[in-house]
């Protein structure tokens, strides 16, 4: 299932991280290597800031364990300057 992380919709990533299928570290691990594997082609990150996103979702990841969930993006990894 790795290799098909990164074409989940965020509807069906979110839906899997709720029902504790998906772990977003293993999510976020995933798009990471797939925008590594593409960009040397596509150039499209300007800084990408990998390190954050793992500390960010392994953060996500304690919290929805714990059974903090705060709702369908919680654990879905994203920039709003659109970044990865």
């Amino acid at each position: 299932m790795a290799d098909g992380l990164a074409f989940l919709t965020i509807a069906e990533a979110a839906r899997l991280i709720e029902q504790k299928r998906l772990s977003p570290v293993e999510l976020t691990t995933a798009l990471i290597r797939r925008a590594e594997a593409l960009d040397p082609q596509l150039n499209a990150y300007l800084l990408p800031t990998a390190d954050q996103a793992l500390d960010q979702a392994r953060q996500a990841e304690q919290e929805i364990i714990a059974g903090g969930y705060r709702g369908p993006m919680h654990g879905i990894p994203f920039r709003a300057e659109g970044y990865l």
